[in-house]
C-alpha cells in the first residue's frame, strides 16, 4: 500500500520476512523507516486504564515462551542504565528505590500480584493502585517484567513501557 503526500515523498507499508509491519517513507532515493509496529519480543506488557493519582491501572503480562512460568514485574523512574544480567542481557529498568520497592515491598507502593506464576494462557495481571498523593501528578514511570524458569534462569525480558501519572 502506498500513499502519496507530495511529488517527492510517499509513504509505503512494508512487511518483512518475519511478518513485522514497517511504515517507511521515501524521499526520492533512499527509504527511511519511521515506525515499527510489531515487536519480535515474546514477552509483552500492556497497560489498561489511565494512570491518574488515586486510581488503579492494570498491567497485562504475557510471555509466549513460558507457560506457567514465574514472573517478576517492576516499576522504575528511569531506563538510562538498566541492569545487566549474568547472561549479558539487560533488564531495561534502572535499579532505584522504586524498583527495589516493586520487588521487595510491592504492597507498600501500591502493587499487587507483582510476582507469581503465569497462567495457562501464559499471562498474569498486575495491579497498581496509584496513591492519592497530588504531588505524584506528572511523575514519569517505566514498567517491565522478566520471566524465569523453575531454576531461576531468565527466559524473557519485556520491553519497557512508559507511563506518566496524571
Amino acid at each position: 500500500m502506498s500513499i502519496g503526500i507530495s511529488q517527492n515523498v510517499h509513504i509505503e507499508g512494508i512487511v518483512d520476512r518475519q511478518g513485522n509491519n514497517h511504515l517507511v517513507w521515501f524521499d526520492g532515493l533512499r527509504p527511511r523507516q519511521v515506525k515499527y509496529q510489531k515487536s519480535l519480543n515474546p514477552a509483552t506488557l500492556i497497560m489498561q486504564g489511565i494512570p491518574k493519582v488515586g486510581f488503579p491501572v492494570k498491567f497485562i503480562l504475557q510471555d509466549i515462551y513460558n507457560l506457567n512460568g514465574n514472573y517478576l514485574f517492576g516499576l522504575s523512574t528511569n531506563i538510562s542504565q538498566g541492569i545487566t544480567l549474568l547472561d549479558g542481557r539487560k533488564f531495561p529498568l534502572d535499579d532505584n528505590s522504586l524498583l527495589q520497592g516493586s520487588f521487595y515491598t510491592p504492597k507498600a507502593i501500591g502493587l499487587s500480584n507483582s510476582s507469581g506464576l503465569l497462567n495457562s494462557n501464559n499471562q498474569a495481571t498486575v495491579s497498581f493502585d496509584i496513591p492519592n498523593i497530588p504531588s505524584l501528578s506528572g511523575l514519569n514511570l517505566y514498567a517491565s517484567f522478566i520471566t524465569l524458569n523453575s531454576t531461576g534462569t531468565v527466559i524473557s525480558i519485556s520491553d519497557p513501557i512508559n507511563l506518566t501519572i496524571l
